[in-house]
């Protein structure tokens, strides 16, 4: 029982990560023969774990935590189609008014039955309609993209060019590289006959892909190879990995070995042990780390060893010798930076913070919620940011009590939010 409950509260916690302005309907299937005994047993169960998240809805006539129905006799349909009317109704009520050719303009998109559509093609549709400006026609996917009716990135000029139709066409080209490597293997000897046999190898041991991989599998995509990678690192999935002086990406997510030692030297963390750490985090934290300090380097022609990528790990350079050091504690819900130097805490802090309110704003709509605590040196016990900077705990804080924003040192100075609203 222990497992099913937990599944389920993992699911309603990612729901209210990523929805949290949304109603939540838990539907239990298959219950006819199932006495109303039976029936509250499982409330019991279930209402502990559901009734705290905001936007859970309570079966009122029932008096459950969930809508009991068999979909073979009809068993409670219509108790639940009533509740999904009354909500979509709510929901309605709270939608802005849009313009009809805002409507005409998705309904052309929509009814290509294509997989997406160039922006200057839904100019010239946008046109007929009435909608003459680029502005006007920018207000209108964006509310399309916001109300999960399309998809259009606008992070980048190359994202800008494509507005997606068809979800599944992007989750497919996406799982060409994402997927399970046990279950949806490769066919190596289709990479061989391509010259791709030392290339796919790479990306299974080291989770490295080259260009020329990456070709190879978008190949059906072949006119859409930089916009499907600019999809992929402005959502954190993906990092430049320049290597012997080829370009190369790294995809954390696909890394398989863990890292089983330990590190020493100056740690905070941040704590989502009373909130929610969703999977894909720490990749993503480690995804533009790795993006950051690789723009740095090359902004600053520095020579900076390749970091050291785990599953659970990865150990970053910031500049020539100077290390730092992030692990997922996972059970715990932590994610742990220690830094090897007390001339880098400073830097790396506000690194780190910067990165991880990028993500909550970015990957999880400020869902995300955290506490970010610092060990005390002395009587190695983590004490809340705020406090350590009220008691100016060293070596957190110096001198004027705050952290700095950015470093000056060989490397020279590097707008840290500059990068990331770039990001």
């Amino acid at each position: 029982v222990n497992a099913e409950l937990n599944s389920i509260t993992f699911w309603l916690r990612s729901l209210s990560t990523y929805a949290k302005k949304f109603r939540i309907l838990l539907v239990g299937t298959f219950c006819e023969g199932l006495s109303l005994s039976d029936l509250k047993t499982i409330d019991k169960y279930l209402r502990p774990r559901i009734s705290s998240f905001v936007g859970a809805t309570i079966n009122i006539p029932e008096n459950l935590i969930y809508f009991p129905i068999d979909n073979e006799t009809g068993l409670g349909i219509d108790n639940l189609r009533t509740e999904l009317e009354t909500t979509l109704h709510q929901s309605l009520s709270l939608t802005p008014k849009v313009s009809i050719k805002w409507m005409l303009l998705l309904e052309d998109l929509l009814s290509s039955n294509a997989a997406f559509v160039s922006k200057s093609a839904s100019t010239r549709i946008g046109k007929t309609y009435g909608i003459l400006t680029n502005q006007e026609l920018d207000y209108a996917l964006e509310m399309f993209h916001n109300r999960g009716l399309l998809i259009h990135f606008t992070k980048s000029q190359t994202l800008r060019k494509l507005i997606i139709l068809d979800p599944q066409w992007l989750v497919d080209a996406i799982s060409k590289l994402i997927r399970d490597p046990v279950a949806h293997c490769y066919n190596r000897e289709e990479f061989a006959r391509a010259g791709l046999a030392e290339d796919l190898e790479r990306y299974e041991n080291e989770a490295i892909v080259s260009v020329d991989l990456l070709e190879y599998l978008w190949k059906d995509n072949e006119n859409h190879v930089e916009f499907l990678v600019d999809v992929m690192q402005h959502s954190m999935l993906m990092s430049p990995w320049n290597l012997d002086q080829k370009e190369h990406f790294i995809i954390p997510s696909m890394i398989n070995r863990n890292f089983t030692g330990s590190e020493k030297g100056f740690q905070f963390r941040f704590d989502f042990s009373t909130t929610f750490m969703p999977s894909g985090l720490f990749q993503r934290f480690v995804c533009l780390s790795i993006s950051y300090f690789a723009s740095r380097s090359k902004q600053q022609s520095l020579q900076m060893r390749k970091p050291d990528i785990f599953k659970n790990f990865a150990s970053i350079e910031m500049e020539a010798n100077l290390r730092f050091y992030v692990r997922e504690a996972s059970e715990l819900q932590y994610i742990v930076v220690t830094i090897e130097r007390m001339e880098a805490v400073e830097p790396v802090v506000a690194i780190m913070c910067s990165i991880m309110k990028k993500i909550n704003e970015d990957f999880s709509n400020e869902g995300l919620s955290w506490k970010t605590e610092m060990l005390d040196p002395n009587s190695r016990n983590f004490v809340l940011y705020n406090r350590a900077k009220m008691l100016r705990l060293k070596p957190w804080f110096q001198g004027n009590g705050s952290i700095g924003t950015a470093w000056n040192t060989e490397g020279g100075y590097l707008d840290v939010e500059g990068f990331l609203d770039s990001f």
